[in-house]
């Protein structure tokens, strides 16, 4: 049950990070549309529109932020893969006490 239970809560966390990555792939692609667009403005002359440079940096910003959050989620694994372990641990511990225990009563 223990483990169960700990195979659910991280899958729920990799999904959470399958789902940042997704995010940070989609807005590194729209930072490069808009980069290509004031490219091409600026191949032909005309100055990058302000816009452009406002959403290329508001994508970067977001980007910075999800990466973050990725990090976050992957600490939260590892952490709640250790809760689990330790729990996992002491059960075993308590299994093996209750079957010292039995053992003890039956060569009584």
């Amino acid at each position: 049950d223990i483990e169960a239970a700990r195979e659910r809560s991280l899958s729920d966390l990799r999904i959470r990070v399958s789902i940042l990555k997704s995010n940070k792939r989609s807005l590194k692609q729209q930072v490069e549309n808009y980069q290509a667009q004031a490219a091409d403005q600026e191949r032909r002359g005309k100055p990058v529109d302000v816009k452009h440079i406002t959403a290329i940096e508001d994508l970067q910003v977001e980007i910075a932020i999800t990466e973050a959050a990725i990090v976050d989620r992957q600490s939260e694994i590892e952490q709640v893969s250790a809760h689990y372990q330790a729990d996992i641990d002491r059960f075993s511990l308590l299994l093996e006490f209750v079957e010292l225990r039995r053992s003890l009563m039956q060569n009584e």
